[in-house]
């Protein structure tokens, strides 16, 4: 109490102006350089622990952003100063996510300048991650039982004092997306309401996903459940702007020096509705999507490949952009059990040939490419398929959307679009393709609605809400690994309607068999 008295008489009790007369920061280039507080950060300062404790329970939408993070760094290293022989929890999604906050900790802890009595800034004690995703996959009982050896703990200034299971600061971070599986939103909010039970600072923070899940609950009623909520878009005024004109031309309020207006335009010119929601803070309203992110995001398990080895059977799929798109391109590969795994996912809006020269050197990376399927839809994709057929080995396949498959045992017939948007949503349903976790490509999946035109012709498109290229690409990636499952056989060429292949058998191939019948 001492210790804290004194800090108070010197910061006049604004703990702004302690942790600003402490920490440094560094700068892109590696420079070392006082840190200031953006005005909004100030806010939850002056209402949490440090401060003057109005809001110890807060929740947070915010834009994504380089600095939040180091802001709370900052925090919880004055905290551990000041309240010494505590414990601080700090959780996330995934285990890499925890460690490289840590990180991030010590680097603030070893740039800060002195304490007060010439000594360093803190001490850490942390206890290995490696269980986070186990400890995620327990019941809400035993995530208390195992927490402390699963999570970053002991962030103190007296590690040797930091016992038991109560904590002074708990912070949740992107907890929106914490939906690998079900009610696991829930499972973890009940445990760490248990590890602030005696007092302590809960910090509930994300951006936002839909506004049907619980972070947007919590923070729709915040004052109810007794929560401090803030708001931090990027863009402050941005209710004020036209969305749908460049940003560099208007007078946008971003209290954020490290933000690049340049780089905000270019993402709102990219994909609006990812702008939003990355940004802006937006909620997906998931009412009329045709995948929602509790089906999409248990299946982001892949992981990015630069190369390709020779033993797989690997493809390619390349949604070739239009007017005001982009062109999407995915690299999968079949595993055991007919199982799609994306090794590499990528976009680019440079002009055909450029895009041809760089399409070719993402295919010499995987010299195992089966096929490299592209949309030749409109002729948009023509010159490029053309093009690359002189320039690599690989089979091409043209894939125009607007043909039609004829299922004879339904006597009807199908749009292509539709058939391969609904078996990429079978094949996430039934856990048969994992994705990279890349949020642009992503977005682009939640974009898709199922539209009935006035004609009550069915189609699935997202250009209502961005774009959609990504997903297309992935359908098509799946489709051509699975053109055989259950009712289909594609051989459609541009405008025809092909007669499927049906078969009521189940059948086992090879997945290095490049002729084989691939079916689920």
């Amino acid at each position: 109490m001492e210790l804290q008295e004194k800090l108070k008489r010197i910061i006049n009790n604004d703990p702004v102006k302690l942790i600003e007369s402490i920490f440094r920061v560094r700068d892109n280039k590696g420079r070392l350089k006082d840190y200031i507080m953006a005005e909004p950060h100030k806010q939850m300062m002056r209402t949490g622990i440090l401060g003057n404790k109005t809001g110890l329970s807060r929740i947070i939408d915010k834009g994504r952003q380089l600095g939040f993070s180091i802001y709370q760094a900052i925090e919880a290293t004055t905290i551990a100063q000041i309240f010494p022989t505590t414990n601080q929890y700090y959780i996330a999604t995934k285990e890499q996510q925890a460690k490289n906050w840590l990180k991030k900790v010590e680097r603030i802890a070893k740039d800060a300048r002195v304490w007060i009595d010439g000594s360093n800034i803190i001490d850490i004690d942390t206890v290995n991650s490696s269980l986070l995703e186990k400890a995620f996959r327990q019941t809400s009982k035993d995530i208390k039982d195992k927490i402390t050896s699963s999570y970053i703990v002991g962030l103190s200034a007296s590690p040797a004092g930091a016992q038991g299971e109560t904590a002074i600061n708990v912070i949740l971070d992107e907890f929106a997306w914490m939906i690998q599986r079900k009610n696991q939103q829930r499972e973890i909010y009940e445990a760490v309401k248990y590890f602030i039970s005696q007092g302590g600072q809960l910090t509930i923070q994300s951006t936002p996903v839909v506004s049907t899940d619980l972070f947007w609950k919590i923070y729709s009623n915040a004052k109810k459940l007794k929560f401090k909520a803030f708001y931090f878009p990027t863009i402050e005024n941005w209710k004020e702007l036209d969305l749908n004109v460049d940003l560099r031309d208007q007078d946008c309020h971003i209290p954020y020096p490290w933000v690049n207006i340049n780089e905000l335009e270019k993402a709102r010119r990219d994909d609006i509705e990812f702008f939003k929601q990355r940004n802006l803070g937006i909620p997906i309203d998931d009412t009329f999507r045709f995948l929602s992110p509790n089906l999409v995001i248990p299946q982001c398990t892949a992981t990015e490949e630069w190369n390709g080895d020779t033993a797989g059977y690997y493809g390619m799929a390349i949604d070739v952009a239009q007017e005001r798109d982009l062109t999407a391109i995915t690299v999968g590969r079949l595993e055991k059990g007919n199982v799609v795994e994306e090794i590499f996912v990528t976009d680019m809006n440079d002009d055909y040939q450029i895009q041809a020269d760089k399409i070719t050197d993402i295919i010499k990376r995987y010299p195992s490419l089966a096929f490299c399927a592209i949309d030749v839809t409109g002729g948009h994709g023509r010159g490029i398929a053309d093009i690359l057929k002189y320039k690599v080995s690989v089979p091409i396949k043209k894939c125009d959307f607007s043909s039609r498959i004829k299922i004879p045992q339904l006597d009807m017939s199908e749009k292509l679009p539709n058939i391969m948007a609904i078996e990429f949503k079978k094949a996430l349903t039934i856990n048969k393709y994992h994705l990279i976790e890349n949020q642009q490509a992503l977005q682009h999946c939640y974009n898709v609605e199922k539209l009935v035109t006035d004609t009550k012709t069915t189609k699935y498109s997202g250009k209502k809400n961005g774009r959609d290229d990504h997903f297309w690409s992935k359908c098509m990636l799946n489709y051509y690994f699975m053109q055989n499952r259950e009712l289909f056989s594609y051989t459609a060429t541009g405008g025809k309607t092909i007669q499927s292949t049906y078969t009521s058998r189940r059948s086992t191939v090879n997945p290095t068999n490049r002729n084989g019948f691939m079916m689920f």
